[in-house]
Formats: structure tokens, sequence, C-alpha cells
């Protein structure tokens, strides 16, 4: 159909053409013209393309790793050098243009990167910030009360599609107190703090909390251990409608578990070791049957050894791709192509400095969105 000297497309060709589009490309596009900058702001259309780019084949919408560099110069952290094998494959996030303290990273959930501050020569986190480094927006939230410690607490935050809003959890185990105390934050409905108390959190109350959470199945997960007996590691899953806490059961019992749980392919995960100090990958294929845990693959390194440091690892990438990027303790990033057993790793960054590494899909939804609708919060 022509229209002047030049063509014109039914608006809804246009609006599938652009769900189509890489999230980057798109926040270009709204100086384009009105229309299209209201259409690419608009909620609705960032939840057509985030559907798009986490369920299609369009290459240019999978999901991506990215390295996400807190802001720790005032403490003397290290920058990273890359090549570009390594930067061609992740996206470079950085938090220090709106964070002034010293910062760590939660995670990430649609395109939304969590990241916590604390103040320099203390502990106690002052606030929170949900970032979305396309649209280069951030909401900051203060913690749900004064005097939150760094190293006696973990949290996740994820999103319910029930719900149609993102919550953001915190598992902390003040000194002061005799049990652990669960928080949710409701990022688009109520935005305010909400404490969990009674049976919602039964199962961990003499419970630690250990490293940062992810989200699988639109439910939380963390390790924990009990109080008297740290080596006794447990997985938490929190369901983010209910608002409960329950034991995820394990691959199989007395199983030595790594410091960190992982998602690949949608699938929740966990790194252990044998005997030999062999590092391992279980996956949960299926959630919610438990006996779907599969070991997927030795990597053929001892977890006690200089390429990995004592405690562990967290891994992000991609199975389909035969790819798994790997972050030691001892800050190295691996990649284990899975093409052959045991997998083929080889090391691209010796001193991930200040990086982070994690799971990240490029969206434009945004941290400031406010909704209401029709069904009533469980809790």
């Amino acid at each position: 159909m022509h229209e002047g000297n030049g063509f014109h497309l039914p608006e809804n060709i246009i609006y599938e053409i652009l769900t189509r589009l890489p999230a980057s490309s798109l926040a270009r596009f709204k100086s384009v013209c009105k229309e299209w900058n209201s259409l690419i702001l608009s909620p609705q259309f960032a939840k057509s393309h985030l559907h798009q780019a986490t369920t299609s084949s369009n290459p240019y919408s999978h999901a991506r790793c990215a390295l996400v560099r807190t802001f720790r110069s005032s403490i003397g952290g290290g920058r990273a050098a890359f090549d570009d094998d390594v930067t061609g494959l992740m996206v470079k996030i950085h938090c220090d243009s709106f964070i002034s303290d010293c910062s760590f990273s939660v995670g990430s959930c649609n395109g939304l990167v969590c990241f916590g501050s604390y103040f320099h020569g203390f502990h106690h986190v002052n606030n929170f910030y949900f970032y979305n480094p396309i649209t280069r927006q951030h909401r900051r939230v203060s913690t749900p009360f004064q005097g939150l410690s760094r190293q006696d607490m973990t949290a996740a935050f994820g999103y319910s599609s029930f719900l149609e809003d993102y919550r953001f959890v915190v598992v902390c185990r003040p000194v002061r107190t005799s049990g652990t105390r669960v928080f949710v934050y409701s990022l688009f409905r109520d935005n305010s703090w909400t404490e969990i108390k009674g049976e919602g959190i039964r199962e961990i109350e003499s419970l630690v909390p250990a490293e940062m959470g992810v989200e699988v199945d639109e439910k939380l997960h963390w390790l924990m251990a009990p109080v008297s007996d740290q080596n006794d590691v447990r997985i938490v899953g929190f369901d983010l409608v209910d608002k409960g806490c329950k034991l995820v059961p394990m691959p199989m019992p007395n199983l030595r578990l790594s410091s960190r749980l992982s998602v690949l392919s949608g699938c929740l995960c966990i790194w252990s070791y044998d005997e030999h100090g062999e590092a391992q990958l279980w996956m949960l294929k299926r959630y919610g049957a438990w006996d779907s845990w599969t070991k997927m693959f030795n990597l053929g390194v001892d977890v006690r050894s200089p390429d990995f440091g004592v405690g562990g690892d967290k891994s992000v990438g991609f199975i389909e791709a035969k790819k798994v990027f790997v972050q030691t303790t001892c800050r190295k990033l691996l990649i284990a192509g899975l093409y052959q057993n045991p997998p083929a790793y080889e090391t691209v960054v010796n001193d991930l400095g200040d990086y982070e590494v994690m799971s990240y899909v490029e969206s434009l939804i945004s941290p400031l969105q406010t909704h209401t609708c029709n069904h009533t919060s469980a809790g």
C-alpha cells in the first residue's frame, strides 16, 4: 500500500515487527516519531516485546549473559580486561552512574537488574536499586528496617504472572533476634514491604541464609543451613503468590554442595563435588517432579584447585548452545564446552575484578511502572 512517495504498513504489522527487534535498538527508535515513542514506552508493548524475546527463536531475542560491574572504587576494586570473544557474548552493565556507595549485585529478572548498596567501612545495607540498563531507568527502595547487615542476609526477586507484579524478597537473621525474618517488597502493586510470619516461614526459622537466590518457575530459591551445622545445606523455595517457604528435596542424600544455585535453560541447577573434589552440575528438569534431578556433567576440575578456589562456583549460560559460563570463587571466568565428556573448558578471564556474571535478557520493562488490577494480593 502506497501513501505519497513512500510505503505505508498497517499499524498491526508495524507492531509485530517492532516487538521482534532488540530492545537496545527500540530504545533508539523512540526518536523516530511521537507515535513510536508512545508505543515503545507503553507497558503493554514492553510486555509483548519481552514475550517475544523469551519464547521465540528470533536470533535477535536470545537471552544473554551480562557482566555486571558494581561500584567499588572506594575500596580499591580492580577492573578486568575482556577480549572480543567474551564481550561479543556478553553485555556489560555498570551501576556507578546512580549508586555512589559500595554495592553488590542481587540478580536479574526480565531485564531488570537488582543491586544493593552499603556505606564504605560498614556492612549495613542502606538501599536496593532496580535498574533497566536499556531504558536507563532505576528505582531506589529503602531496606525493610535500619541496620540490615549484608553479612546476615540473602535476597532474590522474580515475576508472578498471576499477580502481574515483581516481588523482591529479603531473608535475614539479625544478630539480636532469635529467628530468621522474611520481608517481601511489591514493586508494581503496593510499593511497600510486608514481613512474613507464622506458618509461612515455619520451615526456615532455624536456618541461616547463604548466597543470593535465583528464580525458577516463578518461585525464589536459596541455599540455607541450620545454625548448629553450617555444612548441612538445604534448598529453600519461596512461592511469590502464597508467600510461603518450603524445603526443596535435594538431588540425592548427603550431597556435597557448592555455595551457589544457578539457572540454566529455565531449570534449577546446583553444583556439587564428589569424593575427589570434582565439580558436578545437577539440573531439576521438571520443577515439582523431584525425581527429575539429573547429573548433567562433571566439569573435570577439582573445586579445590587454583582454577576454582575453595567454596564453589556459579554457572550461567546456555545448555542449548552447548556452552556454560562458570564464574569461580577465585574470580576467574571459564567457558565449559559440553560437546565432549568430560567437558572441555578454558579460562577466558583470569580476574573478573569488579565484575559479576549473571543471566540477563534485554527488555523495555520499566522499574518505575505501577499497576492496578482486579485480583487481590495473597497476604
